[in-house]
């Protein structure tokens, strides 16, 4: 019988195989729509403080979002890895600020401010996939997780549709996104 570390190391691999086998066109295609929905959200276009990831390699871009916060002057918050379980998010500025920190991620440097929370924050939610209910998989280290079910903050998954799926493996102490944009649009989940 397999462990549910196991099952999800095998859905990891399988997701990575078909994020591997996507075109460069679907790829630009789905960022584009994927953006022009996230960047129209209210709880987005009325947040004080975006928190969000910069994206690497197949992710989701992330660097036109990051651009019209700057521009709209909306704070910019960037994860940091303090060690292998915990996340902190800190302020950017401008991605001029970006430096290469643990697992070679882009991040704020250490000595920038630690973001606050407030009621209007927003968090862009990375992942490999997300299911229909609004469950995500992650790559596997669990600090996205860990951070919001420590933290009360709007969140908003983002995925590629042809990377969804029925049902992610999950265990009780996953967490569910209030919304989630693909390129087809926009699905709100009730908490």
């Amino acid at each position: 019988m397999s462990t549910m570390r196991e099952i999800k190391r095998a859905f990891r691999k399988e997701i990575n195989k078909r994020l591997n086998a996507l075109d460069e066109k679907y790829l630009e295609k789905s960022d584009q729509s994927i953006y022009d929905i996230v960047s129209v959200l209210e709880e987005v276009k009325n947040a004080d403080t975006v928190f969000m990831y910069c994206s690497l390699g197949r992710e989701i871009d992330t660097r036109k979002l990051m651009q019209l916060c700057f521009d709209k002057g909306q704070k910019v918050a960037l994860p940091v890895c303090v060690n292998d379980t915990d996340l902190v998010f800190k302020e950017l500025s401008s991605s001029s600020e970006l430096v290469t920190g643990m697992y070679d991620l882009l991040e704020p440097p250490l000595s920038a401010p630690e973001a606050k929370i407030s009621e209007k924050s927003v968090m862009i939610t990375p992942s490999l996939t997300y299911d229909r209910q609004g469950y995500r998989m992650g790559k596997g280290k669990g600090y996205y997780d860990r951070w919001l079910s420590k933290h009360k903050i709007y969140s908003v998954g983002v995925a590629r549709e042809a990377l969804m799926v029925d049902e992610v493996p999950r265990e009780p102490h996953d967490v569910r996104v209030d919304c989630l944009v693909t390129e087809k649009g926009l699905i709100r989940f009730n908490k």
